[in-house]
């Protein structure tokens, strides 16, 4: 299930619920931009990846997040 349909199912009013939806595309975004790039952890690895620790894959997404509000 994708982190929008998520937040579809849960209640909120109007204004959060947007700015929810927001911050969930702006994470899926991130997501897709790390492994387009090909970055995996051990648990996603395959050849020709490049394999990362949690902590790293967090902040590659911190920083595709960070980059895609400018």
């Amino acid at each position: 299930m994708h982190v929008k349909q998520l937040v579809l199912a849960t209640t909120a009013p109007d204004q959060a619920f947007d700015t929810v939806l927001q911050v969930a595309d702006r994470l899926e975004a991130a997501v897709t931009a790390a492994l387009d790039a090909g970055y995996r952890t051990g648990d996603l690895m395959s050849s020709g990846m490049k394999q990362v620790g949690c902590t790293e894959l967090g902040d590659i997404l911190v920083k595709q997040i960070t980059e895609a509000k400018h």
